[in-house]
């Protein structure tokens, strides 16, 4: 709200208040995509578009950017395209707190099922290369569920301008809390929101972003 955005957050279908069966990654996909229809339409300057994934939402995040740019790269029409997606899709993508496959969280915690494993991939770490607008990365440095190597992972297969912040004393769920003055500054400085940065001789580089 500071940077005067409002935002649309949605559940998919199974999680929260959402009615349905138990999400699937194809389930997952598709909601995302409406939601993405419906808000493309409503606000149709990508310069005003943002799109924000934490935890599994970043892996969502992550394909439905890649998903979009592919479009707006290739011409490619899949069922779902419309006239807004031959234009790059947003002006950033924002991934917190996330993982790089889900076969990757797997080996990090033990409540993943086989089965779940065999049919759901979660493969954001190949999918990086195709998002084609600038990404700012962020993970707390005391996240205990998702290991912040899954960001620099990230990070390092993202081919367009890209960020990585790293939060000091942040945990799965408060980096934005925790880190908020470089948060803020991240966003300035990758996305030109807000206040213009100071000059970079003036300038005391935040600790643990790179970019």
């Amino acid at each position: 709200r500071e940077f005067g955005f409002s935002v649309l957050a949605i559940d998919y279908r199974g999680f929260g208040k959402s009615d349905g069966d138990a999400p699937s990654e194809t389930t997952v996909y598709e909601d995302a995509r409406v939601a993405w229809d419906w808000l493309a339409n409503r606000q149709p300057n990508p310069a005003k578009r943002f799109i924000y994934g934490h935890s599994l939402g970043g892996a969502v995040a992550v394909n439905l950017v890649a998903a979009l740019s592919e479009v707006a790269t290739d011409g490619a029409e899949p069922p779902t395209a419309t006239p807004l997606d031959h234009v790059l899709p947003a002006a950033g993508l924002i991934i917190e707190s996330t993982f790089t496959t889900l076969a990757d969280m797997a080996k990090e915690v033990t409540w993943v099922p086989v089965g779940v494993l065999l049919s759901q991939k979660f493969d954001s770490v190949s999918k990086m290369a195709k998002v084609n607008i600038p990404v700012l990365v962020v993970h707390g440095a005391a996240d205990r569920f998702v290991p912040l190597r899954f960001s620099q992972a990230l990070y390092d297969a993202a081919t367009a301008k890209k960020r990585l912040l790293l939060v000091e004393g942040g945990s799965h769920n408060n980096s934005m809390r925790a880190g908020a003055d470089d948060y803020r500054r991240a966003l300035s400085e990758l996305f030109g929101l807000g206040a213009q940065p100071e000059p970079i001789t003036a300038r005391r580089t935040p600790r643990g972003v790179r970019g």
